[in-house]
């Protein structure tokens, strides 16, 4: 029989029991054909089962046939065929590829009855046009960005030999104003405001250098009566500029009296000038404190005072866990009365946040006594109005105001 692989004829014994023979030559696995019958009844013999080889790798690996290497030569010559039968020691032929993209053949080396023509080389890509193209392009452009910098540069030019009026710089509001001016510009001024009210002659003519004439002039005619008339009088000396002070639209500075009393006295900036703030400098209130004793108002009452701290509850107010004791005075200290704020209310939390750095301050507070009050001396915190003596709508009031 043949074998499929290298094509070695050989013989099978006929007393072989398996389906496959072994190949001498190249070892590989053939089939056994059966035979064909030829009419005898052949002799019983007994088979055993061979089953097919597995496909597994490592049955693979162990039955595949070991390859051989066959000399081209040798195989050539060994054909029975004599028209297949070459010449060994003639030159063996060369195959070439081609590059089958261009020229799909294959031709053989040294064939010269081949009719095949080699392709001719493709024409050379133009890029002429394409490059005079993109440089005119570049070229206006360029043309284009000098003009626009010639134009604009003529323009500043022309525009720098014309003299433009400045636009005016917008009026400052009087406070802005004032805090940004110093001293030696607005002293003068603001003296001359002090020393026309203290040397007026009647209070018809004070009034015309106090701010809100219209609501503080009767005010000031109610407050100097016959008893305690309106009289002028002449400061000791002049403060010094380093003693001004500027806040929020008013100027602030300490008066000595003929009396050697000092007084924090404030300048209000307005647009016709400086008004001098009246109800500050004699620490006006709605009522008198003796007519406050006596009358005992259960409706607030507003009160300029000197407020401080205190831990005295009796009477009206004895218990400190619901009310907090504190002590109010006039301007000269001569007149005291308690005052109580309820605990743990935002009156209390506020006067306690403005009282956290100082034993004492100056502030406008409205104050009333119980209805069943039954002593003159303790009175109920109903409001705090501002801090500092100066009605005003801002919180903080002048230094020197405040009496710090």
């Amino acid at each position: 029989m043949n074998c499929p692989t290298c094509g070695a004829v050989f013989k099978v014994p006929k007393s072989l029991d398996s389906a496959y023979a072994k190949c001498p030559q190249c070892e590989g696995s053939v089939m056994v054909e059966p035979e064909k019958p030829t009419g005898k009844i052949p002799q019983a013999r007994t088979l055993e089962p061979v089953s097919p080889p597995v496909r597994g790798k490592e049955t693979w690996e162990r039955q595949a046939p070991a390859l051989r290497v066959v000399d081209f030569k040798d195989k050539l010559g060994s054909t029975k065929d004599a028209s297949k039968q070459i010449d060994p020691n003639a030159p063996q032929p060369v195959m070439i590829r081609r590059d089958f993209r261009k020229t799909k053949m294959t031709a053989w080396e040294g064939d010269e009855d081949s009719e095949v023509a080699p392709p001719a080389p493709p024409p050379p890509v133009q890029h002429t046009k394409v490059i005079i193209g993109l440089s005119c392009a570049v070229a206006a452009l360029v043309a284009l960005v000098a003009w626009q910098l010639v134009s604009k540069s003529a323009v500043s030019a022309h525009d720098s030999n014309v003299v433009k009026p400045k636009p005016a710089a917008p009026a400052l509001p009087p406070q802005a104003a004032l805090e940004a001016a110093s001293a030696q510009e607005y002293g003068d001024e603001v003296w001359s405001v002090m020393t026309g009210f203290c040397g007026a002659a009647t209070l018809e003519e004070a009034i015309r250098f106090v701010r809100q004439p219209e609501r503080v002039g009767p005010l000031m005619k109610a407050y100097y009566t016959e008893e305690k008339s309106w009289k002028p009088f002449i400061p000791n000396k002049r403060p010094d500029l380093a003693e001004f002070q500027t806040h929020q639209g008013f100027v602030v500075f300490n008066l000595e009296m003929p009396d050697f009393e000092q007084r924090s006295v404030a300048f209000e900036k307005m647009r016709d000038g400086f008004k001098f703030d009246w109800e500050s400098f004699v620490a006006y209130s709605e009522m008198t404190w003796s007519d406050l004793r006596a009358q005992k108002p259960v409706k607030p009452v507003l009160m300029r005072v000197v407020m401080a701290r205190s831990d005295y509850n009796n009477i009206d107010f004895p218990d400190p866990a619901k009310h907090r004791a504190y002590t109010i005075r006039d301007r000269s200290g001569e007149e005291m009365l308690y005052a109580y704020i309820p605990v743990n209310t935002d009156l209390e939390r506020k006067v306690n946040e403005e009282m956290m750095n100082a034993p004492s301050l100056h502030a406008m507070v409205r104050v009333r006594f119980l209805e069943d009050a039954k002593s003159n001396n303790q009175v109920l915190v109903t409001d705090y109005v501002e801090r500092g003596w100066v009605a005003r709508a801002e919180p903080e009031a002048p230094a020197s105001v405040l009496g710090k």
